[in-house]
């Protein structure tokens, strides 16, 4: 890792979910970490999106472009990203407020290039935006190793 602490960039692929999307935002900019940097990547969207990403001002990097599917929109992303460590996060899904703080004691003391672990995802309900555990999922979490990154693939885990 170059930097102490470490920067690190939340990812996060939008494509008409507007309904999900502040939460996710939100919970990638109130990591216990920092420094902490959250790249939002629209995907096209025809919903409410749009306003919604430009309506977080400078607090997060908006990247706005055609459809091309989530691994180009994560590609986006990862160009317009400055972190040391990557965290991918769905616009459906939020972080644990400690999720950042976790991968950069993961990755300095392991030495690894990757962290990935299972982490308890939420939904939320369309009647009235409240949210409920729903079923267990995984996320992934890639550290930059000299520039060289897996791509991330468009298969659900």
């Amino acid at each position: 890792m170059e930097r102490n602490p470490p920067l690190v960039s939340v990812i996060e692929s939008n494509f008409n979910y507007a309904p999900f999307l502040s939460a996710a935002v939100d919970s990638a900019l109130e990591q216990t970490h920092t420094p902490i940097e959250v790249v939002v990547v629209d995907d096209g969207s025809t919903d409410a999106s749009r306003s919604l990403i430009e309506s977080y001002g400078a607090r997060i990097t908006p990247v706005f472009k055609q459809n091309g599917g989530m691994a180009s929109a994560l590609n986006a992303g990862f160009r317009a990203s400055a972190g040391d460590i990557v965290i991918f996060l769905d616009s459906d899904d939020v972080l644990l407020p400690t999720a950042a703080a976790a991968a950069v004691e993961l990755l300095r003391d392991w030495k690894g290039a990757k962290v990935h672990w299972h982490l308890r995802e939420t939904c939320a309900s369309e009647q009235n935006g409240s949210f409920r555990s729903c079923w267990p999922g995984r996320r992934s979490v890639c550290g930059r190793t000299r520039g060289l990154v897996s791509r991330y693939h468009s298969g659900r885990d």
